[in-house]
């Protein structure tokens, strides 16, 4: 078996709250848990304004901020 490689493949169009069951489900490439143990969408964000309601906290997680859940 040869060394892993990178595959351009189909991105979803999932936006910040759309439900996914991995990355590729969404337009930013980030799904992550949410307080009542669904998985929805993230994105970057500058504020929490610019979160969904799922995921209200703007954080930021190595060098970049992202939408996640309550604690």
């Amino acid at each position: 078996m040869g060394p892993a490689s990178c595959v351009v493949g189909p991105r979803g169009m999932g936006v910040a709250g759309a439900p996914c069951t991995g990355e590729d489900d969404c337009k930013s490439s980030l799904c992550v848990d949410d307080s009542s143990g669904g998985t929805p969408c993230s994105d970057v964000c500058q504020t929490a304004t610019q979160c969904p309601a799922t995921l209200p906290r703007c954080v930021a997680i190595e060098g970049t901020q992202i939408c996640v859940r309550n604690p």
